[in-house]
């Protein structure tokens, strides 16, 4: 029993197993393994907004971008007025389609509306803000439109008359808003693009309102236009009364102020003859002969210049015919 105990006195103790002690680890390392949003959450979110924030703009960038650009229409048709457009429309008048697409290339808008004006046929007014227009142009039956009556043709000459009161007033060429005179400046301006229009519908032969042609006569040149008989002087003095220039205006008294403002009357004249078609045969040019004229007097006439505009010759038979620039 002794030698058992003895062998048992001779046994080595249990060994505790290794505990794991993590080494601590090198600053330089903390440095880079720790996120400096684990070490201040506050300002990591804060970043994290800002990021955010950043981005945002950016998106909404690219998603205007995409979205399709509106394109505003400078002269608004709206129903009724349809088929007054050219760029809808066969409208083959050179003047007409010029000054329509001189207001189609403004910053503002011109409305255009079915409906009857105080006076005339159709007016222009100015809206208070300066930003747009609006041309009120009287309905047109269907029958007229379909049969291209004059007072079809008349349509198209007042909407190229008002056109230029709305290119004047919006591009601020002529500045008549609060200025009596320069009220009659682009009167004569518009005068000038309804002649050059009227002279192009007698030329094709589409019927056209007398008074049209008496007032175009006033623009075959500046002796016609500043004649005391001259249609245009007649409404230089209407419009004097109606803008309270002159409440009973001489013939001295008109022909004063049209020598003052001589610069305009050239610039008026000088508008028409831009408007006009660029070449008028002489078969076209029979429908320009002034009613009762002789039609062999008219046509010897039209020989003096040949195939050309024919402005020269139609203005010295129309001066006859009108007994005007004596």
């Amino acid at each position: 029993m002794q030698a058992k105990m003895t062998g048992t006195s001779r046994m080595k103790s249990p060994v505790a197993p290794a505990v794991y002690r993590p080494q601590p680890v090198p600053k330089v390392l903390q440095t880079r393994l720790v996120s400096p949003r684990q070490s201040n959450p506050a300002q990591s979110s804060r970043q994290f907004v800002a990021r955010r924030a950043n981005v945002t703009p950016i998106r909404n960038t690219v998603q205007r971008a995409l979205v399709p650009r509106v394109v505003q229409r400078r002269l608004d048709f709206l129903p009724g007025t349809e088929y007054l457009n050219p760029n809808t429309n066969n409208i083959p008048l050179a003047g007409y389609r010029q000054t329509l697409q001189e207001a189609q290339q403004l910053d503002q808008v011109i409305t255009v509306r079915a409906e009857k004006p105080k006076v005339g046929v159709a007016a222009y007014t100015p809206d208070d803000n300066e930003l747009k227009g609006v041309i009120r142009i009287e309905p047109i039956t269907e029958r007229e439109l379909i049969d291209r009556t004059d007072e079809y043709t008349a349509r198209l000459i007042a909407m190229a008359h008002e056109t230029r009161h709305g290119i004047d007033d919006l591009s601020k060429l002529v500045k008549y808003r609060r200025n009596a005179e320069e009220r009659i400046h682009t009167e004569w301006r518009a005068f000038a693009t309804q002649s050059a229009v009227a002279f192009t519908l007698i030329a094709q032969g589409q019927p056209v309102k007398e008074r049209y042609r008496l007032e175009m006569a006033s623009y075959v040149d500046k002796p016609a236009f500043i004649h005391r008989g001259s249609k245009m002087t007649e409404i230089t003095r209407s419009y004097m009364i109606q803008y309270e220039l002159h409440n009973n205006p001489s013939d001295e008294y008109i022909a004063d102020f049209m020598r003052r403002h001589d610069n305009w009357v050239d610039e008026a004249l000088a508008l028409y003859q831009r408007l006009l078609p660029a070449q008028v045969d002489q078969q076209v040019a029979q429908n320009l002969r002034p009613p009762g004229t002789d039609t062999t007097w008219w046509t010897k006439g039209l020989m003096i210049a040949g195939t050309a505009v024919l402005v020269a010759s139609i203005a010295l038979l129309l001066k006859k015919y009108y007994g005007l620039g004596q």
